[in-house]
C-alpha cells in the first residue's frame, strides 16, 4: 500500500501511543469502529478541526474503504 503517504507511526508512534507534545493523540488499541469512522470522516472533510485534520485529510483522501479497514484493524491490534 505505497501511496507515498507517511507511515501512521511517523506521529501516532510504533506502538500508536500518540505524541501529546506535538499533538498526536494515541490510536493504537482504539476500537475498530472508531478508527474507521475517524479515517472515513477525514476522507470526506467532515471532520475537520484544526491543523491535524489537514494532516489527516490529505492522507485519507485517497485511502480505500478496504485500505481503512485494514489500518483499522492493525492499529486495533498494534497496542493491547
Amino acid at each position: 500500500m505505497n501511496k507515498q503517504r507517511p507511515a501512521c507511526t511517523s506521529c501516532h508512534g510504533v506502538d500508536g501511543q500518540g505524541n501529546s507534545s506535538a499533538g498526536y493523540p494515541s490510536v493504537g488499541g482504539k476500537q475498530i469502529g472508531y478508527l474507521t469512522s475517524s479515517l472515513k470522516a477525514y476522507r470526506s472533510k467532515e471532520r475537520n478541526a484544526g491543523e491535524s485534520s489537514l494532516i489527516m485529510q490529505s492522507i485519507a483522501e485517497n485511502l480505500t474503504d478496504y485500505e481503512i479497514e485494514a489500518l483499522a484493524n492493525y492499529m486495533h491490534g498494534v497496542y493491547q
